[in-house]
């Protein structure tokens, strides 16, 4: 499930506290998706965030989904992902490749 599939005004994610690994949180343990990834987000613009943790190991938790009206357990997990567009781009790779080091030879 993506947190962005969730309700993000109505469900609540908790994320038990666990020295460490959710250091991150700075004590916010229960929050709404929406308030989880505008943290995360506020957080990828800092540097030593303290996000380390969640590249690395999956972190217990659990969701509730208001139309459920019961917790599921799982666990977080930060992952970036490339989505490639439909066509590829005119330029060969071997083009691009020189064009960016001929950019950072200046």
């Amino acid at each position: 499930m993506n947190i962005k599939d969730l309700d993000q005004l109505n469900d609540i994610i908790d994320i038990p506290y666990s020295r460490g690994d959710t250091d991150f949180l700075q004590g916010k343990n229960i929050c709404l998706p929406r308030d989880l990834l505008s943290f995360i987000s506020d957080l990828l613009g800092k540097s030593n965030s303290g996000l380390q943790p969640l590249f690395n190991r999956e972190i217990p938790c659990r969701v509730m989904i208001v139309d459920k009206a019961k917790w599921q357990k799982g666990k977080l997990k930060l992952t970036l992902e490339f989505i490639p567009d439909e066509t590829p781009e005119d330029t060969t790779p071997q083009d691009e490749l020189s064009s960016i080091r001929n950019q950072n030879i200046d």
